[in-house]
This record gives structure tokens, C-alpha cells and sequence, in this order.
């Protein structure tokens, strides 16, 4: 387990990343304290003491009944330890461009090599995400797993290896995407598919799932917004997350 020191570090960075990224931009309004530990992963006293070393930095400003909002700063403000990950100079459809030409590249051995034992994980990974009582943490937790298991199981180390190098940028790639409407249940269905085109053994057709997921996706690059909201219509990842009050 995170000592609270390290997670709160973790969340600050990842915070960090979301406004760099264009996500909640200078002006913008946070969501409210349960929207970001549900799409975080953690309580409200690790939030609130992330919260406390953003307003520190000057990057965030709070005001009680208007909520947390985004200020105008320098980025040569921000601490060095909470810059190393630089996530602010890579965009999200960059991000994006990077997955797919990994995991289409995959495709044709993953297609050919993945053992019934590799595609019964896969399934319950699926069985996993689709349980509605799953946390927004765990969720992309099984949702990175999903994806790096088809790559492992190309039995291609290289691109194993690359995947693993862009993981944190991975990592906010589904932050950055997970906070719409109905979203758990369109990653659900693109899984689907792409588990589908693996059992038949047709890679061209595991390249076009992939990459049909891949450009959904890209509609968030148009798409910014900072407002709350349930990740899904049916309340998946928890409680409904809606707080129009702000943190």
C-alpha cells in the first residue's frame, strides 16, 4: 500500500496532468470532491490534502459555494518533483496515435497466438468491467490490463516493452476519457468487439476494432469539459457522481 505522502503526490501529478492536458483549463471549474476520488481512486482526506498542495502552488483557487477553480499560472511555479512526467507537452490525440500504432501492430500476431487460456482472461477482464458495482479506479485498472494482455499476447517483447514505456501516458489518456456519459458502457461494447475479431483469428478485422476504438476516443480531443456527472447511465463506478456545487 501507498504511503499517504505518495499518494497524495500521485494524485497531485495526475491533477496536474488533467489541466496541462487541457482538460480543466485556466478559468475552469474542477468537479466536485466525489467525481474526482471516484475518478481517482481515493478518499476525500487524500483529496482534500491534494487539493490543499495545488492551492499552495498557486495553481488552483477555493471559494466556499463557487467551488475549486483553475488559475492562471506559470508552469515554471510548479515544483520539479510534480513536472517530471511533463504529460502538459503531449496531447491527447498524441496519446492516442501512439496506442493504436502499438496495438494494431500487434494485431496480426495477437490474431494468430492468442491460447484459449489468454482469451478466457480477456473475458473475464470484460465480466469485470461490466459489473456495475465497479469503482472508476479499478475499472482502468482492468481496461489497461484488457489491452496489455492482447499485446502479450502477440509474444512480440518489443512492443510489450513500448507499451509498458507509454503506461503513464496511457494512464492519463484514460482519465482524460472517462468522465462522459455512457462512457463505461461504449469502452464495454468496443471490448467486445475487439474480443470477438480475436477468436475468430482474423487480424485485419482485430485492426479495425482497434482502431474503431481508438478514433472513438479521439471525439474527447474535441470534446473538453470539467463538469461532473454518473460515468454511465446505469451508476457504474459507484454512487451517481453529480455535484453541480463543486468541491
Amino acid at each position: 500500500m501507498l504511503k499517504r505522502d505518495s499518494l497524495v503526490n500521485r494524485c497531485v501529478k495526475e491533477i496536474l496532468s488533467m489541466i496541462f492536458g487541457g482538460l480543466y483549463p485556466s478559468g475552469g471549474k474542477l468537479p466536485g470532491e466525489r467525481v474526482l476520488c471516484c475518478k481517482l481512486g481515493i478518499s476525500r482526506t487524500t483529496l482534500r490534502e491534494c487539493l490543499a498542495r495545488l492551492r499552495e502552488m498557486g495553481v488552483i483557487e477555493q471559494h466556499q459555494g463557487r467551488g475549486t477553480r483553475v488559475k492562471r499560472f506559470s508552469r515554471r511555479m510548479i515544483p520539479a518533483d510534480y513536472r517530471q512526467s511533463d504529460y502538459g507537452e503531449v496531447a491527447l490525440d498524441e496519446i492516442i496515435v501512439a496506442r493504436a500504432a502499438l496495438e494494431t501492430a500487434a494485431a496480426e500476431q495477437a490474431a494468430r497466438r492468442m491460447t484459449p487460456a489468454a482469451l478466457r482472461h480477456l473475458g473475464k477482464l470484460l465480466e469485470r468491467m461490466s459489473d456495475e458495482g465497479i469503482g472508476l479506479a479499478d475499472f482502468i485498472k482492468a481496461d489497461m490490463e484488457f489491452h496489455r494482455a492482447i499485446i502479450q499476447g502477440s509474444g512480440n517483447r518489443v512492443l510489450l516493452t513500448a507499451f509498458d514505456a507509454i503506461r503513464p501516458f496511457h494512464k492519463y489518456s484514460q482519465l482524460a476519457t472517462s468522465y462522459l456519459s455512457n462512457e463505461a458502457r461504449s469502452t464495454i461494447a468496443h471490448h467486445h468487439r475487439i474480443l470477438a475479431a480475436l477468436k475468430t483469428g482474423q487480424s485485419r478485422r482485430l485492426a479495425t476494432a482497434i482502431l474503431d476504438h481508438m478514433n472513438d476516443m479521439k471525439r474527447y480531443v474535441r470534446r473538453k469539459s470539467g463538469s461532473g456527472g454518473t460515468v454511465n447511465g446505469r451508476g457504474a463506478y459507484g454512487p451517481a457522481t453529480s455535484d453541480p456545487k463543486g468541491t
